[in-house]
């Protein structure tokens, strides 16, 4: 399983899937690191910490950053934020 970190990292749970990761592909260089952080603040900031964050609100925001979305051109680094609001909707109450 792959996920983002609070800090912008990605990581696998699969140690040797997370060594790729880091080694082989790069993707926790600090720059890309650094802009994963900034893309999810702009995202929290625009649209308030707090709320609203019901099921509806998330689902609408997510269908504008997920890569399942039919034909989208999504932003860049628009997974960090897809990531995030899955685990908002998972834990919104239904």
């Amino acid at each position: 399983m792959i996920r983002f970190t609070g800090d912008g990292r990605i990581a696998s749970t699969d140690s040797d899937f997370d060594s790729e990761l880091n080694e082989i592909l790069n993707l926790n260089l600090s720059a890309l690191v650094d802009r994963r952080k900034r893309v999810l603040e702009a995202f929290l900031t625009a649209h308030g910490r707090k709320g609203p964050w019901g099921p509806d609100w998330i689902r609408r925001w997510l269908s504008k950053f997920d890569d399942d979305a039919a034909g989208a051109t999504l932003p860049e680094f628009a997974p960090v934020v897809a990531y995030y609001l899955r685990r908002k909707l998972r834990r919104a109450p239904k």
